[in-house]
């Protein structure tokens, strides 16, 4: 498989993860929508996930659907298991929701994703907090039904899952950084929100380098090359003389 069928292959890959939300969001909403006393409430939840959950790049699901494919035996993908990999990367993305929107109100922000970030939203404010969890909750159910790549696949060795976690781990230190490079110095129009995290002191990967530098400068003893320059600049200004 050459660039152009890998690109064309995983583009096919992201359409078919988006078209599966419907399918999520029928599972979590279908069965009680129209019910006397929480329908109101799971018509809020769909409302949630359907501002919340679309929009962004999909990375984090799409990853346990493609390590799905990966790990599973030829001739063993069947739909039934394929559909259970969708929806586990669906309560991945979900997971990132619940961060999102708890990290657009702590940071202040005002657009994600393009949008209006969803605690700005006339008539949400503080309510988005609840729907956070709205959000968390869903999770929780989802996964009462489905497992995760590795356990779909058969892979259940406690050696494989902590090669596995040291993995993740590295990409997730690594999409986080990213993440923390794009707030400060990347375009609006393309990540989907105006970067808060100077303005909130947030202690990021901007953060630990600024720490690392400061340590460096103290290693040098700069403070005192900078107290020798102020007395020397003072003696100087001090011994000017106006010219006769």
């Amino acid at each position: 498989m050459n660039g152009d069928q890998k690109l064309d292959a995983y583009a096919q890959e992201r359409q078919d993860f988006i078209q599966h939300f419907s399918q999520t969001v029928k599972v979590l909403t279908e069965e009680d929508i129209g019910h006397p006393e929480i329908g109101d409430a799971i018509t809020r939840l769909k409302e949630v996930l359907e501002y919340n959950a679309i929009g962004g790049k999909y990375n984090r699901g799409l990853t346990v659907v493609v390590t799905f494919r990966e790990l599973v035996e030829p001739g063993k993908e069947d739909p039934d298991s394929l559909q259970r990999a969708l929806t586990v990367g669906w309560c991945v993305e979900l997971l990132q929701a619940f961060f999102l929107v708890s990290d657009d109100i702590m940071d202040s922000s005002l657009t994600r994703w393009g949008k209006t970030c969803w605690y700005q939203k006339p008539g949400i404010g503080s309510d988005a907090i609840n729907d956070a969890f709205l959000l968390e909750s869903s999770i929780h159910r989802l996964l009462k039904l489905y497992s995760a790549a590795m356990y779909m696949a058969g892979i259940d060795g406690e050696k494989e899952h902590a090669h596995a976690k040291k993995i993740v781990l590295e990409m997730g230190e690594f999409f986080q950084i990213q993440d923390d490079y794009l707030d400060l110095f990347g375009d609006p129009t393309v990540t989907g929100k105006v970067g808060t995290d100077i303005r909130t002191s947030a202690a990021g990967w901007w953060f630990s380098v600024c720490s690392r530098v400061k340590a460096l400068y103290e290693e040098m003893n700069l403070s005192a090359v900078y107290m020798q320059y102020e007395e020397d600049s003072y003696n100087h200004i001090m011994g000017l003389r106006w010219p006769e």
